[in-house]
């Protein structure tokens, strides 16, 4: 289980192009939100993202990240 998490969570030890093929079906995923939600500003609240906050900020260098204890 560990080793899924590093992997696909993390994206330990993975080649750029499995993060690349990731970041694709992401943002095709997140167009579809949009679209479906009005052209609204997303706000999305998943924790694994907390792990892959360098690799979204590949994809949106303006994020911006909240973070709730």
């Amino acid at each position: 289980m560990r080793r899924i998490f590093d992997r696909y969570v993390m994206f330990e030890d993975v080649s750029p192009t499995v993060v690349e093929k990731w970041q694709a079906i992401y943002l095709r995923f997140l167009k579809k939100l949009t679209f479906s939600s009005g052209g609204k500003r997303l706000l999305l609240k998943n924790p694994a993202n907390t792990a892959r906050i360098r690799v979204l900020l590949e994809l949106f260098p303006d994020a911006k990240f909240i973070h709730v204890y």
